[in-house]
């Protein structure tokens, strides 16, 4: 029977290391000032475009992940 550790252990250091990224993008410390900040500079990035946000999710959805929850 061969060995589980090699391949757990590398479960393990991508969990880890998906753990550190979301920590480090998400619950980094932030201002409400940048928060607000940001919301400005985005304000309006969707204009002229041919599509709405979910239409355009619906497209780039890799899979039929939608499909699968449906049935």
């Amino acid at each position: 029977m061969p060995s589980m550790r090699k391949p757990l252990a590398r479960v393990s250091l991508c969990l880890h290391s998906f753990r550190d990224a979301v920590e480090a993008l998400y619950l980094s410390e932030r201002s409400s000032e940048a928060d607000v900040q940001a919301m400005r500079a985005s304000f309006g990035t969707w204009n002229g475009r041919d599509v709405d946000g979910a239409t355009w999710v619906d497209r780039v959805r890799s899979g039929d992940r939608l499909g699968q929850t449906a049935s």
